[in-house]
């Protein structure tokens, strides 16, 4: 990654899942444009496919937009952690990035479902629901801490989980 600019982990709309929006296609078009009339930042692009990899490649080219695309497959939740922000266009990794505390946005333009309406009211990921709303996205370096804050209920839930699935074990 890189230390003078606003790491940005770029997950496209899914045109091939059975989720596809045409409406996640504006809204991903206006982040781009967003994106690529900024400083300072680099966009980590995560394609779904070879296809869309090559579009990607060939927009930020075309805009001036500094990436970098990995070649190889990589830790999803360490790589979310080492960004500044996520944008995605639905799916697992904004969630990811919402409940590990790093700023998430979703240009998801469907229906959206209980667990992303409720990190929204958290305050944990923000919808860009009209491209408008791109200017809505914080561009800034955040600030690194070695902990994550998780609830005294969540980590109940899990050391109980954990408690249970080991009993009979040995």
């Amino acid at each position: 990654m890189s230390a003078g600019r606003v790491n940005v982990l770029f997950r496209p709309e899914g045109r091939t899942t059975h989720y596809h929006s045409q409406r996640s296609e504006i809204l991903q078009r206006a982040v781009l444009d967003y994106l690529s009339g900024q400083e300072n930042t680099l966009v980590v692009l995560l394609s779904r496919d070879a296809e869309q990899a090559r579009e990607l490649a060939d927009y930020c080219t075309a805009n001036r937009l500094p990436y970098w695309m990995p070649e190889e497959v990589l830790d999803g939740p360490g790589l979310i952690w080492q960004m500044d922000l996520v944008i995605g266009g639905g799916g697992t990794m904004t969630r990811e990035a919402a409940v590990l505390g790093i700023p998430a946005y979703s240009f998801f333009g469907g229906p959206w479902g209980a667990v992303d309406q409720h990190l929204q009211s958290m305050g944990r990921l923000v919808q860009i629901a009209q491209p408008e709303d791109a200017g809505r996205i914080v561009l800034r370096r955040r600030e690194r801490t070695s902990q994550v804050d998780v609830s005294d209920q969540g980590l109940e839930f899990v050391t109980n989980f954990v408690i249970e699935s080991m009993k009979g074990v040995g």
